[in-house]
């Protein structure tokens, strides 16, 4: 649990470099395709775990 709190932190400090404004957030482009990437498996791995073990 503390790995996952350290890794969210840093993908949090990392973003901060690139969002200026509360508005960046929401403009195309404005978050690494990497960012993406990762929150679509963490959401799909989320949703596989809760139909299996619900």
């Amino acid at each position: 649990m503390g790995v996952y709190f350290a890794f969210v932190l840093g993908v949090g400090f990392t973003l901060r470099r690139h969002m200026k404004t509360s508005t960046d957030y929401f403009l195309p482009g404005s978050i690494p395709a990497w960012v993406a990437g990762l929150g679509a498996c963490v959401l799909a791995g989320a949703l596989l775990l809760n139909l299996l073990f619900w």
